[in-house]
């Protein structure tokens, strides 16, 4: 099989959830968090998300799951009268506002955990203050750049002995990209592999397709969007994508999930599936923890989440604390994601 690639390397969203947790040992807390549970006690999250920005589309997405999640977690009333406080504030797609915004929590909101930032690269330069506080961090869709994205697909090529006939880059504001599609159409590629977020990719998908190629297109993470089908039109059918979330799966905690986004008149996605798995998980870290709210506590709870139901499925932690659940592919057919069998 010939292929073409793309990649880019200047920002990033990617699939999994995964904990930062902090260095050294559990017990007692270090960063201000109260480590007590005390009757009609919160804990408080702080989720850094992309209002604003290049990455907008995924943050809106992971605002309403979370505030679905907490609602329910809340109305249920399963932490023996602990209350979910969920702060969210912009990270504007941005490093330096990520900063600005993990400090904010760590020091004046003084949170028992952090989720987010959406964007890898934000993560990046965002963490290592968490860690330093020794704040756990729940990451709803980070796993490094687009650009590693890019490298997982290569590498998974190279595995399967396909061929990669030509690889083109490009930079987040580029809008163009005809040279860089005529160059790979030139190769004659059966399968076109592209990494990017959404709006970049439906330009490329779109693009692709005035340009005459007609060959399958296989997307990244940044696809995992309707924004995406949205804005590539009809150029995104036939589009195939790795997925996260299981749209189609009829488990109890899926049903109940789209049950909710529906109530709230929402579309559901990936990144609001991966946020409102987050705020379970964290609640099932706080059971583990025996009820306490402390940072260190709800650190050494999440490395007990084992097998939680999910709208991703049945979900837990590995030993390097990444996520462990099943994953699925999902292709564009009459302007919506379906799930390939």
């Amino acid at each position: 099989m010939r292929l073409g690639c793309w990649s880019l390397r200047l920002a990033a969203v990617a699939v999994p959830l995964a904990i930062g947790a902090c260095k050294g040992g559990g017990g007692g807390d270090s960063g201000g968090a109260s480590s007590a549970q005390t009757k009609g006690a919160s804990l408080k999250m702080g989720a850094a998300l992309s209002m604003t920005g290049a990455a907008a589309t995924y943050g809106q997405s992971q605002k309403n799951g979370l505030e679905a999640a907490t609602e329910e977690v809340n109305g249920g009333n399963t932490l023996q009268g602990i209350k979910l406080e969920l702060l969210v504030e912009d990270d504007a797609t941005s490093k330096e506002q990520g900063i600005n915004v993990f400090q904010r929590f760590i020091n004046t909101d003084k949170v028992s955990v952090i989720i987010g930032p959406t964007l890898s690269t934000t993560a990046t330069a965002a963490d290592p203050l968490a860690q330093q506080a020794r704040v756990p961090v729940l990451a709803i869709s980070n796993t490094f750049f687009t650009k590693a994205g890019y490298d997982v697909m290569k590498k998974a090529l190279a595995d399967e002995t396909v061929t990669v006939v030509d690889t083109q880059t490009f930079a987040k504001p580029d809008r163009d990209f005809s040279a860089q599609l005529t160059a790979i159409k030139g190769k004659n590629p059966e399968i076109l592999v592209v990494s990017a977020l959404a709006d970049n990719a439906a330009a490329i998908v779109a693009q692709a397709r005035q340009l005459g190629y007609a060959g399958a297109i296989l997307g990244g993470n940044g696809f995992n969007s309707p924004a995406f089908i949205k804005n590539a039109g009809p150029a995104a059918e036939g589009v195939l994508v790795g997925t996260s979330w299981n749209s189609a799966s009829t488990a109890p905690a899926n049903q109940r999930f789209k049950e909710l986004m529906q109530k709230r008149g929402v579309n559901p996605d990936q990144f609001s599936a991966q946020a409102y798995s987050g705020v379970l998980i964290v609640a099932e870290a706080v059971r583990k923890a025996g009820f306490k709210t402390g940072r260190d506590e709800v650190k050494n709870g999440f490395a007990q989440v084992k097998d939680l139901d999910t709208p991703l499925g049945k979900f837990s932690f590995t030993p390097t604390r990444d996520a462990q659940h099943e994953p699925a592919v999902q292709q564009v057919k009459n302007g919506k994601f379906e799930i390939v069998q």
